[in-house]
């Protein structure tokens, strides 16, 4: 709804669109790495189970920084 009223547009794209050139972005990606110019970014929240409603939250309220990672705790 924020799109519309704000006359705003998204467009998205799927890998598969680009399937012919997955080899070489996996070979660019890959010196990237070793070169330390590409790095993750992993959010990681402790808990247990009970706590997987409020970590997946965080998704969607703008609290998670990269990828959000629930360990869980034994």
């Amino acid at each position: 709804m924020a799109l519309l009223v704000q006359r705003a547009s998204m467009t998205g794209f799927l890998v598969f669109d680009n399937i012919a050139r997955y080899p070489d972005a996996v070979a660019e990606m890959s010196s990237w790495l070793a070169e330390g110019r590409l790095t993750s970014v992993e959010d990681t929240a402790l808990g247990g189970i009970e706590t997987f409603r409020s970590t997946l939250l965080r998704l969607f309220n703008g609290q998670n920084t990269g990828k959000l990672v629930l360990e869980l705790q034994r």
